[in-house]
């Protein structure tokens, strides 16, 4: 069993620029969704046997050894992962893999126009063994993965069918799953369905050119998340998943899909579902069947994600369920399959508008459908901010006290022929004074924007004692104060300061920049407009060869990326 840090030492890991720990089950996040989920209890089953929430409908649009349609094209066996891809005309394309071996398998495709309707389908790869999850890439194309365990190849495809499928052996060969792209690096990740597998990752030599690259596998020592190079990615004559000793294991790794800046994976053998931000390297079980209060999920496979956040995760075998991990935390059953057994749940894709989504039931024989309803557009904010209102205050026996603002501290001052007196600062929301001022001037400061707020004192008022002394001094008082008013605001140490302007030089074939408060850099090469990824760096350099013409650094600070360029 891995180590398991809690959020405080990760956060010190990366202070201290280290690789990052594996994160438990359970940490703090949005508030659970209500009862049902976020789509309420499924209903009664359909005409086609499937049980869903209130507002969806489902429609079967493939089954194997039958038509599709009108195309006369005939559906593969055992339909397996799935993705869509716009074609630019208001409609888009279904692709699924066929998870077929004896060199029966492949993937197909059926393509609809803007109503929906199905207007082609056809081969988009044949003659390969058993080609299960795979995934769609940034620049349109769709890799196919085939499942054989030391022989297993990834196939680049065309959804169109155009152009035919051309293999990729610089990705490895093993019994590849899944395949999922970070589109800010163009980095591959890669599953292996192996109760002793690893999560792999393929670093390409140019950007959006999988021919050549590096492969690598996730490892774990300590607890701590790093990667290394597979030497030998052909897997002879010792086998990829036995070349790097202290690779991570994954208990049958299947599904994996990228957003967000992050990516999902699903292992089907201890029903996990992990999210791993590479730019924080940080890995977080969100999903564990044996410690979820709502342990709904079992044989985790194939997964997407949705626009909002959402997981939704494919069950082999179980109750045929296929699962919503909500962002607000927990798991609930979006749909399940009656009257079927011996069979699980792939393909699970959303259409380009986020409104239909595609699965399959890959052997009763092979039915592949479509559902259409209300899915949701946004996620409402579990703990808002209370609407403070117009602001308002009392003064009670030398206590100054005011209504909540939702503001980390107040600072407070006497006023008094116009001049401002410092008093103090709190956290709380009352402040012991003279109560004989004029007026007293509450400030405090809400998303950086500083409010000044103006209560009455009581001039006619007999003083009252000397306030008892504050255990826990304001730990950034006023200096001393000024008989003038200050049109300066009050310093605020929960502020955090705004990174100086980007600089960076090279030196002898490191280049180096200033410090951004970011975890973790991202540098590539830029040659006549193309981009190449060269490396990534906790520290403040990184090796380069210093004859590119530019290099781009991409770093994150409060979630957002931001790319600055730097000239050799």
């Amino acid at each position: 069993m891995p180590q398991l840090h809690s959020r405080r030492t990760v956060l010190q890991a990366l202070a201290a620029g280290g690789a990052i720990a594996i994160l438990p089950v359970g940490l703090p996040r949005a508030a659970a969704a209500p009862n049902g989920g976020p789509y309420g209890f499924l209903q009664p089953p359909d005409a086609l046997g499937l049980r869903l929430p209130a507002g969806f409908t489902s429609r079967l649009i493939a089954e194997t050894g039958q038509a599709v349609g009108d195309t006369g094209f005939i559906w593969h066996g055992a339909p397996d992962g799935g993705a869509t891809f716009p074609t630019g005309d208001g409609g888009w394309i279904y692709v699924s893999n066929s998870e077929v071996g004896e060199a029966q398998g492949g993937a197909s495709m059926v393509r609809f126009d803007a109503a929906g309707d199905i207007v082609d389908s056809r081969s988009i790869l044949s003659g390969t063994f058993r080609n299960c999850s795979g995934g769609p890439t940034p620049w349109g194309t769709w890799l196919s993965c085939e499942e054989i365990s030391r022989n297993g190849q990834v196939y680049e495809c065309d959804p169109f069918g155009v152009e035919p499928a051309v293999v990729r052996p610089a990705m490895g060969a093993f019994g590849h799953e899944a395949a999922a792209v970070d589109p800010e690096t163009s980095i591959v990740y890669l599953t292996e369905d192996q109760r002793d597998g690893g999560l792999y990752r393929f670093i390409p030599t140019i950007a959006g050119d999988l021919s050549t690259g590096v492969l690598e596998v996730m490892t774990e020592v300590g607890g701590v998340i790093d990667w290394a190079v597979i030497p030998d990615p052909r897997g002879r004559p010792i086998e990829t998943r036995f070349q790097v000793p202290t690779m991570k294991i994954f208990n049958r790794g299947e599904g994996a899909f990228f957003a967000g800046g992050r990516l999902v994976v699903a292992s089907t053998g201890d029903d996990r579902v992990w999210s791993y931000t590479p730019s924080t390297n940080e890995l977080e079980i969100i999903y564990d069947e044996d410690t979820s209060p709502e342990p709904v999920l079992s044989g985790s496979d194939n997964v997407t994600i949705a626009d909002v956040g959402d997981v939704f995760v494919c069950e082999d075998g179980g109750n045929l369920e296929l699962v919503v991990v909500p962002v607000e935390g927990g798991a609930n059953p979006f749909l399940r399959v009656e009257g079927q057994s011996d069979t699980e749940l792939t393909g699970v894709a959303f259409d380009p508008s986020g409104t239909r989504l595609y699965f399959s039931s890959q052997r009763h024989p092979g039915q592949t459908y479509e559902i259409t309803g209300p899915f949701r557009t946004s996620v409402p904010d579990p703990d808002p901010e209370p609407d403070p209102g117009v602001f308002a205050c009392s003064l009670d026996g030398g206590v100054l006290s005011w209504n909540d603002q939702g503001a980390s501290r107040y600072f407070v001052r006497s006023i008094n022929g116009g001049v401002e007196t410092y008093v103090g600062g709190t956290a709380g929301l009352s402040l012991a004074v003279s109560g004989t001022d004029e007026q007293y001037l509450v400030r405090f400061r809400i998303d950086g924007v500083v409010t000044d707020a103006i209560c009455d004192g009581n001039v006619a008022g007999e003083p009252d004692p000397a306030p008892e002394p504050d255990p826990t001094p304001d730990p950034t008082p006023d200096p001393t104060p000024d008989p003038t008013p200050d049109p300066t605001p009050d310093p605020t140490p929960d502020l955090v300061p705004v990174p100086t302007t980007f600089e960076c030089s090279i030196s002898n074939g490191v280049l180096s920049w200033n410090d951004q408060g970011a975890p973790r850099y991202f540098v590539r090469s830029i040659n006549g407009g193309q981009q190449t990824f060269i490396g990534s760096s906790t520290s403040l350099s990184l090796p380069v060869t210093g004859a590119d013409e530019q290099y781009l650094v991409r770093y994150w600070v409060g979630g957002a990326p931001i790319d600055a360029i730097c000239q050799p």
